[in-house]
């Protein structure tokens, strides 16, 4: 039996005449034993939870000390006649716009948002402010933003956030302050529109590109031959010891989307590879592999057995570490350390529906960001398409990629035509309507130093630089 219930009893058996002390003093209590019952009901579902979890690895205990963080993307309202859903949230350079869509479910209503006391943290706990765009009218960041949200008509709102490093990828809390009198809703002092764990995507806004520096780091391997080639029409038949990066972990495919570095949790959604040196496109028993991203300063360093299997991946304070079956180790579960703790990276159920694979395991799809592989005869992938960041049309973006006969991207062609913003309200989201203008078409040939192995330690191209160190067994 709960302490609330002893407590009810001795306030029943008490007298009158102490009544009025004896309800304010046990008022407190029984407020206080309400708090604690919470607790120990959240601790008890948490350690029964974390009890059936099996591995070397006692998340459980490491949460139950701080408290169990809101793992995954997730979206809280302040009201409940108040809908919000995330559109998009994506990056060019270091501005990040976020797209959001706000229904009113009650009666029409004038909703202002307050952009100064709103806070955005990023997942190496930065905090930015923002500006805020209502029905793509003008960005307000000092003064409030307001408009008419009709019942049942989803309006367009948007998040502008300046100054984000190339290297954060997680928008770990957004806090939207919203003001509604009928809501009963007052900025500040009241709750805000809470977004947790919103990725971020990296897409060029243009076809113009970016040039970031070469950071430094010296290979460790001396330079055995120089191969500058450049891209062309045609195919090319690769070698049979050739070995393909796949496409969500090359660094090259990864800036023509508009990333500066590859997400180690992207190895997540790798089907029917051997080993992670076929994933990474590795020639050779390395034993470690450092990549420089651009002007980035810190490396990601890739630590592999003998088998070719990754044992961990550093990434500036992140340390990833991996918890494999033995009967096949590409069954894994990924770990994340970071400030001490551990938290589990493993794509949920719900994550993995939004990526489609073909029948040999090759992804061909990323949804909901409309970004599609494609491949040829050989199994490389030789063209992407994806919507491209824009705040006035619909942007639509093909990436033809040319390879060498060692299967590395020798050229990419990047051709971008714009459309007409419609938003279909039967699936919620933006679609393209009618081309504006002619198509805006640029080529971005590759350059490569190899090291003995056949394994390139530099890549250079307008897009961006690549440059890393490798160590083999």
């Amino acid at each position: 039996m709960k302490l609330k219930v002893f407590v009810m009893i001795v306030c029943l058996l008490m007298g009158s005449a102490v009544e009025g002390s004896a309800q304010g003093f046990l008022g407190k209590v029984l407020k206080e034993i309400e708090k604690t019952n919470e607790a120990l009901d959240k601790a008890e579902k948490f350690l029964n939870t974390d009890s059936d979890n099996s591995g070397g690895h006692r998340l459980g205990e490491q949460r139950s000390r701080r408290g169990r963080p809101v793992s995954g993307f997730k979206i809280q309202s302040p009201h409940p006649d108040l809908e919000v859903q995330v559109q998009r949230c994506m990056a060019s350079s270091s501005k990040v716009i976020i797209d959001l869509m706000v229904t009113n479910y009650s009666d029409d209503t004038e909703i202002d948002f307050c952009p100064f006391n709103n806070v955005v943290i990023d997942d190496q706990g930065q905090q930015y402010g923002m500006q805020v765009s209502v029905a793509n009218g003008e960005w307000h960041a000092a003064t409030t933003a307001a408009a008419l949200f009709p019942t049942d008509v989803p309006i367009k709102v948007s998040i502008q956030i300046s100054d984000i490093p190339q290297s954060v990828q997680v928008l770990r809390r957004i806090n939207l302050y919203i003001s509604c009198r009928p809501f009963n809703l007052r900025g500040a002092d009241s709750e805000p529109i809470k977004l947790f764990n919103v990725p971020i995507v990296r897409r060029s806004a243009t076809c113009q590109a970016t040039d970031p520096a070469l950071s430094g780091g010296a290979s460790v391997m001396q330079t055995a031959l120089t191969n500058e080639t450049t891209g062309g029409n045609g195919s090319v038949k690769i070698s049979n010891t050739s070995s393909s990066r796949h496409p969500l972990m090359d660094p090259l495919l990864n800036q023509a989307g508009g990333h500066t570095e590859v997400n180690p949790r992207l190895l997540c959604f790798v089907k029917n590879q051997p080993n992670d040196w076929a994933i990474l496109g590795l020639r050779g028993a390395v034993k470690s592999l450092k990549e420089h991203y651009g002007n980035n300063q810190t490396a990601t360093v890739y630590d592999f057995d003998a088998k070719g299997f990754l044992e961990s991946i550093q990434q500036g304070n992140n340390q990833f570490q991996f918890i494999s079956k033995l009967s096949n180790p590409m069954q894994r579960k990924m770990i994340l350390f970071q400030n001490g703790g551990g938290d589990d990276q493993t794509p949920s159920d719900k994550e993995l529906q939004g990526y489609v694979y073909d029948a040999q395991g090759r992804i061909v799809e990323q949804k909901p960001l409309e970004m599609f592989y494609r491949y040829d005869e050989q199994g490389l992938c030789n063209k992407m398409e994806y919507t491209e960041m824009s705040m006035d049309s619909y942007d639509w973006a093909v990436v033809t990629i040319t390879r060498n006969e060692w299967g590395d991207v020798v050229n990419l062609k990047i051709e971008v035509t714009s459309h007409e913003e419609l938003y279909d309200q039967a699936a919620k989201r933006y679609v393209k309507g009618k081309q504006i203008g002619a198509p805006r078409v640029k080529n971005y040939p590759v350059k490569y130093i190899y090291d003995a192995h056949n394994n390139w330690i530099s890549c250079e191209s307008e897009l961006g630089k690549v440059k890393r160190s490798i160590i083999y067994y």
